[in-house]
């Protein structure tokens, strides 16, 4: 599939959140990038080039994302904690024809999220809702992605693999160790699920995308 610009990886933005991811203290500045990608999107939605930018930004992740979870135009795909610009479910949509539905608690998120998938035509595809991760239904979804911004997480992730298809595959993003390891934060991934595979990109640094199968 074509890219969405055809602006360069050297560009301003891909520079500044590679190196910034690459230097982060995984425990003390979690919010803190989380703040920063809020003022992106929040920017972004304001003006439709930083908007394909901004999508871009994950195109690389999402390749790898898309091959650890085998996922193809049969696929169904829920996105847990779109935020106001569900980048990960318009590539998925755009590379594999899935249909995704990407959630949301927060109502402005789910409405901003909205407005961008209408912007992009690609309301067949995806869709939009405000609710509540941990009393979503998820069990008839092959592939669940999860940001890393969900919370409270270890909770959900419990919820998640009590409730879970046999054989679906969650892909659950999270931050590294200097090694490239699962940190001490995501130790208790290992007690309830089965580690599939760990996938990671050179731009987005110290983010993983933890492949996790149920328990049997």
């Amino acid at each position: 599939m074509s890219t969405m610009t055809n602006a360069g990886d050297s560009n301003i933005f891909f520079q500044f959140f590679t190196k910034f991811s690459r230097k982060i203290n995984v425990d003390y500045f979690r919010t803190f990038i989380d703040f920063i990608f809020y003022l992106a999107e929040t920017i972004s939605l304001k003006l439709e080039k930083l908007l394909l930018l901004y999508v871009k930004y994950y195109d690389d992740l999402l390749e790898h994302e898309i091959q650890i979870a085998k996922i193809s135009n049969l696929t169904q795909v829920a996105h847990i904690g779109c935020g106001p610009i569900p980048s990960t479910s318009i590539l998925i949509a755009k590379k594999t024809g899935a249909n995704v539905v990407a959630i949301d608690k927060n109502q402005q998120a789910v409405k901003k999220a909205s407005l961008c998938v209408n912007k992009l035509k690609l309301t067949d595809k995806i869709t939009i809702k405000n609710a509540e991760a941990s009393t979503f239904p998820i069990e008839n979804f092959d592939v669940l992605i999860i940001s890393h911004a969900v919370k409270p997480r270890e909770k959900f992730l419990y919820h998640v693999s009590k409730t879970m298809k046999e054989n679906a595959i969650i892909v659950y993003r999270s931050f590294s160790s200097e090694s490239g390891e699962l940190t001490d934060n995501d130790s208790f991934l290992k007690d309830i699920f089965i580690i599939d595979k760990i996938s990671s990109s050179k731009r987005h640094g110290s983010v993983i995308s933890i492949a996790l199968l149920k328990k049997k």
